[in-house]
């Protein structure tokens, strides 16, 4: 009897298990086809603020919600972006601090 149960619950669970060959969602604001659509942009936060590689026409924040909220400060500093299986990412990563103290990953 319970392995009538289980056949009969195989086609929903198709519906629950993530699909390997989908690609996962790229917002408008990190989607790119080129190098040149990619830059470092200033991403406001809760610290001030945190560098992002961002299409060259992304537009974030400048106040973001942090009424109540609790942050653990330090950011990666990005020298350069490139665009990466089509979303804007880090070329050269180099690890910083509030304190403008930097040393290479």
């Amino acid at each position: 009897m319970r392995f009538i149960a289980i056949l009969a619950l195989l086609p929903l669970m198709a519906y629950a298990l993530p699909n390997p060959t989908q690609t996962p969602q790229i917002g408008a604001a990190f989607a790119c086809t080129t190098h040149s659509d990619c830059a470092v942009k200033n991403r406001p936060n809760c610290c001030g603020h945190q560098d992002v590689c961002a299409h060259q026409s992304a537009v974030f924040s400048e106040n973001p919600n942090c009424a109540g909220r609790m942050s653990v400060c330090g950011f990666v500093k990005i020298a350069a972006c490139e665009c990466r299986n089509g979303a804007c990412a880090a070329a050269r990563p180099v690890m910083g601090s509030a304190g403008g103290s930097e040393s290479p990953v």
